[in-house]
């Protein structure tokens, strides 16, 4: 009984092993192949180049490496199919060509023979990566972070696979897509090298193609009017027909340089200004606003060149989709997600219904939709952002609406918060907007993090659920700051930093995964300094006992200079897109440490304002000017702001006494459209009725200089008793001709009133 039992057994182990070999190919055993990689023998350079990179990635996995062969030679049923061979022949099915299209590919294996082809532009690539990932265990999470499996077997099970992308173009603009081509093809990106790329001119180009500095002189006409008078700083003027000419000439300049690439932007500068000639006023309500007036435009020059796809931006105030036209057949409509808040996903959050309606009704009138994602902080590039959860439902939400292709705005070539792991996320979602999310999240943590990659989920996940169950906005134009009622209290402070203190001791005998981990961990650090530059928590301040007599806090100082210092060697050389550095941010700290022990008779007086400021700028209304914290070299920081209106306020010292110096500082930032007062008055008064004035005072810096700047306006004079304490600053009200925002109204900005 006992042996037909071991018979029994014995004979099921001989079936089980039987059938799991059944179509299986072995590629590689014990050293050896018997294996060729097969390309045809006309093959382009896209075959050639997906050959080599299986050739070199197999025998990284294997220790042997396959000949490249063309199919010249006899069909074997032991090779590798790569691209459109004549050996297809040979085998039952084929892949169709026609439907792959240009990036579709199919893997799949026919008795002994395997085939990795796709369509006819980078397809086959594309089947090679995803084989190497999916069938090998291969992972590329950076360019200097490639994991390669060691096998002595190689065996792949029999496969028939087909895939589409879900979007047509894929491009993600961070560091990683954008400075390694094997990256961006490895994930299949459309990210380009200069040779490859098929931009032309990319967003915002009418100064590019009617510059102003060329034409404004002997041709103000081309160029916006506002308030009645042609302007420099704006827009153009659509509704000259000359301009048609102009740009047409300009247009073909540019694609004579670069007579390959197929998308051609002509679109409005950035900003919100618009021509209010009679002309335009009267395209504008023929079409339903200044979109219509833009495609009228548009569509003319695109009819110049029908071979080429011209593009135009439906952004700030052309996002609105027209009426009673449409866009040509080869003009490319690029929608941005510009302001929307990212605390939710584009189709579920009530703030963002107005895109969900321009883009719907755009595409009621073309197909031709592309969509300009921007799903990160651009004035804090470095600041925590958890967002993760919403990129997949945002990237199905535009799939569904038809948008073939899609952009996803990054921090370009600068290191930014977890830029490793967004560019991976994005990547795999922009091919497949269905894929497992949570899969691929943990993919990348684990393989690119090791054993800290669990206490980093945990700190994404604790992060997003307290932004969650705030409720609160997550804005692309805010800072750290903003949310520190939100996900970056003080109480979650201390969390996420027992989960990094965690995550650094797991990795803490690895050099190279303990740095990964120390840069991810900066934004956190940024977060609680910039954070403590407002004082708004106990223990989170760069001073200590501030409303009795200021101290530098050491603590915070030798955490702000561990962080630049880190910074510089983890190659983190800009804070946000305007080039702020983590030097410019130590530097402003300690300006604002340098005056927080000025002696100051107005500090915590009573303060009546005679105009009303304006909330943009959450700094405690108008005690700001006398709570002791100074303005540093950035708007967001404690500066009172007007906007198209003067200043003037009144401080009550509380009784008469003697004064011999006022002094206060403005903010100019001609970029974030602020601008130094044209003038500033100092009054004296004791008894709130009558005033002297003792100052009237000019600023240093014309604006047409362009320099963010702190300008002091300060007087002295021989002592003289006063009680109140007149400031008045006249405003440029609204934004000069040569600026961008020409006509509009411009912002004044105020800090500190020092009375000595």
């Amino acid at each position: 009984m006992k042996k037909r039992l071991r018979l029994i057994y014995y004979i099921g182990l001989i079936i089980i092993s039987i059938s799991c070999s059944v179509g299986t190919l072995k590629l590689v055993d014990q050293g050896k192949s018997p294996y060729k990689i097969v390309i045809p023998e006309g093959a382009n350079e896209m075959e050639k180049k997906a050959a080599s990179e299986l050739q070199y990635s197999l025998a990284r996995v294997s220790g042997v490496t396959l000949p490249i062969v063309s199919d010249s030679v006899r069909y074997k049923p032991e090779e590798i199919i790569i691209g459109r061979s004549s050996h297809l022949n040979n085998l039952a099915t084929r892949p169709d060509f026609p439907q792959l299209k240009e990036d579709g590919f199919r893997v799949y294996t026919e008795d002994k023979t395997l085939v990795l082809a796709g369509g006819s532009h980078k397809g086959t690539l594309y089947a090679v990566y995803y084989f190497l990932e999916e069938y090998l265990g291969c992972r590329m999470f950076a360019p200097d972070a490639v994991e390669i499996p060691h096998k002595r077997k190689v065996r792949i099970p029999q496969i028939d696979e087909t895939q589409q992308p879900t979007f047509n173009y894929r491009e993600v603009s961070s560091l990683y897509p954008r400075t390694s081509q094997e990256y961006a093809d490895w994930h299949k990106l459309d990210n380009a090298s200069a040779s490859e790329n098929e931009w032309g001119i990319w967003g915002f180009s009418f100064n590019r193609l009617v510059p102003v500095q060329q034409y404004f002189i002997n041709h103000p006409e081309y160029f916006a009017e506002i308030d009645g008078k042609r302007v420099s700083g704006g827009q153009l003027c659509l509704s000259n027909p000359d301009l048609i000419s102009v740009v047409t000439k300009s247009l073909q300049t540019e694609i004579g340089k670069n007579p390959s690439a197929k998308y051609w932007s002509v679109s409005p500068n950035d900003n919100n200004t618009f021509c209010t000639c009679s002309r335009c006023r009267a395209l504008d309500q023929k079409y339903g606003g200044h979109a219509g007036t833009l495609i009228h435009f548009v569509n003319q020059i695109a009819s110049k060149f029908p071979d080429k796809i011209i593009s135009t931006l439906a952004t700030q105030y052309t996002r609105q989709a027209p009426r009673n036209i449409k866009p040509a057949s080869n003009v490319l409509v690029v929608m941005s997600t510009s302001g929307l808040n990212r605390s939710k996903p584009i189709a579920e959050d009530p703030e963002s219904a107005t895109f969900r309606r321009d883009l719907e009704n755009w595409r009621s009138l073309t197909q031709n939709i592309m969509i300009w994602d921007i799903p990160i902080q651009v004035r804090s590039l470095i600041g925590p952002f958890p967002n993760f959860y919403n990129l997949k439902p945002n990237l199905q939400y535009f799939a569904r609406n038809h948008c073939k292709m899609v952009l996803e705005e990054g921090s370009g070539n600068s290191v930014s918060e977890f830029h490793e792991l967004r560019s991976y996320l994005t990547a795999k979602l922009l091919w497949n907007s269905n894929a497992d999310f949570n899969s691929i999240l943990d993919d990348f943590l684990n393989g690119y993090y090791g054993p800290a990659g669990t206490y980093l989920r945990q700190y994404i996940d604790v992060m997003y659920y307290a932004l969650e169950e705030s409720e609160k906005k997550l804005d692309t134009y805010g800072y750290p700051f903003d949310s520190s009622n939100s996900f970056l209290t003080p109480d979650m402070i201390n969390k996420y930093t027992e989960l990094f203190d965690k995550a650094e001791m797991s990795v803490f005998d690895d050099p190279v995964l303990l740095q990964r981990v120390k840069r991810a961990r900066l934004p956190l650090e940024y977060a609680i300094l910039e954070i403590s530059l407002r004082d708004v928590y106990p223990g989170l301040s760069f001073l200590k006992n501030q409303n009795v007599h200021p101290e530098e806090n050491t603590e915070m100082l030798l955490r702000l200079s561990r962080f630049v210092r880190e910074c510089e060697e983890q190659g983190i050389e800009k804070l946000d897109v305007n080039g702020y550095t983590p030097k410019d941010f130590r530097a402003n700290v300690k300006h604002y440490i340098s005056n927080a022990n000025v002696e100051n008779l107005a500090h915590n007086k009573r303060v009546r304002m005679f105009t009303r400021w304006n909330n943009k700028f959450p700094v405690g209304g108008a005690h700001a000017l006398v709570d002791g914290r100074f303005g540093v070299l950035d708007s967001h920081y404690n500066w009172l702001g007007f906007e198209n209106q003067d200043m003037e306020a009144t401080i009550d010292l509380g009784a008469s006494q003697p004064v011999k110096t006022i002094y206060t500082n403005f903010l100019q930032q001609p970029d974030e459209w602020i601008f130094l007062p044209g003038k500033v008055m100092f009054y004296l008064s004791n008894d709130g009725l009558r005033y002297i004035k003792i100052a009237s005072l000019q600023s240093h810096y014309p604006p047409s200089q362009g320099r963010i700047l702190i300008q002091t306006y300060k007087r002295s004079f021989r002592k003289m008793k006063a009680r109140y304490i007149k400031v008045v600053a006249k405003s440029l009200k609204t934004c000069p001709s040569w600026h961008a925002g020409a006509g509009k109204p411009a912002w004044m900005l105020i800090d500190e009133v020092v009375v000595q």
